[in-house]
């Protein structure tokens, strides 16, 4: 992955890509034309967005909020105001006042300092069927990746629950990680130099235990939070849980499924393995 994008006039380059079709609904811009000119392909993207969450010590909480992995649930619990905590290099506005959380000229937007950093950990193969499940969802807050989802067959055969992640994971094996809800957990980490001891206070969180490991996390780190109950009912990102059902049956039956999504996440299944493992840390 190239550490940098190149400097230039985003509302210019966003307007070249109106002109040509990019954005609109028809078959106007073909598509490797559009996975060439987006930018949040991993390609040429950094995921290096934090939410500093202020504990009552003499230190902050840097959470790396990895996409899929209960951003909202921890954004809830912790009382978290995304407009003045939500920190990153690399932001930029662009018509249709979406944000563009991508791509920066640091190396990393921590320097090495004495807050804790803080990270959500979730089992492979619940969270590639979660990423699918966002990407039907046309999110227009991600301007770069939709127009691309349309064109692609997943989409297309989307009423075809077994069909459509079997192209799901054909397409994403075929043309890359075009979104950040489906960017690898190792990647969006490892960007950061987070990666296992690279930094003094690390904590890792395992998406299957967050509410009782948070819960943890708020009483050693003096945290102002609310309850599990009520961080849930302000919860907005449910996927059907019938078609994450009919998804793992499908998994669970055909080996060949399994072996691409292992493929594609391999580093996430040795992350998800060597957090579960060990005697994690807090204080």
């Amino acid at each position: 992955m190239s550490d940098s994008i190149p400097s230039f006039d985003l509302q210019e380059y966003y307007n070249k890509l109106v002109a040509i079709g990019y954005f609109a609904d028809d078959d106007r811009a073909p598509l490797p034309y559009m996975l060439n000119h987006n930018l949040v392909s991993t390609n040429k993207c950094n995921y290096n967005q934090y939410h500093e969450i202020p504990t009552q010590n003499d230190y902050n909480i840097e959470y790396i909020s990895i996409p899929k992995n209960g951003t909202h649930y921890v954004i809830n619990k912790f009382k978290i105001e995304s407009e003045n905590q939500c920190k990153g290099v690399g932001a930029a506005r662009i018509p249709p006042s979406a944000q563009l959380a991508c791509g920066t000229i640091e190396k990393s937007i921590f320097n090495n300092n004495n807050n804790y950093k803080m990270v959500i950990i979730r089992e492979p193969i619940s969270r590639a069927i979660s990423s699918y499940q966002e990407m039907l969802k046309l999110r227009e807050d991600c301007p770069w990746s939709t127009p691309i989802t349309r064109k692609l067959m997943f989409y297309k055969t989307r009423d075809n629950v077994e069909k459509s992640f079997a192209y799901f994971l054909h397409e994403i094996y075929k043309y890359g990680f075009y979104d950040q809800h489906m960017f690898s957990q190792y990647e969006c980490i490892n960007n950061e130099l987070l990666y296992y001891k690279s930094f003094k206070n690390n904590i890792f969180i395992l998406f299957e235990n967050m509410k009782d490991e948070l819960e943890e996390v708020a009483k050693i780190h003096k945290i102002d939070s609310i309850s599990d109950e009520e961080a849930k009912s302000q919860f907005i990102n449910k996927g059907s849980s019938e078609v994450k059902e009919r998804i793992m049956k499908l998994i669970t039956e055909n080996d060949k499924y399994l072996k691409v999504i292992k493929h594609l996440y391999s580093e996430d299944f040795k992350l998800y393995e060597k957090v579960k493992n060990e005697d994690r840390f807090y204080r």
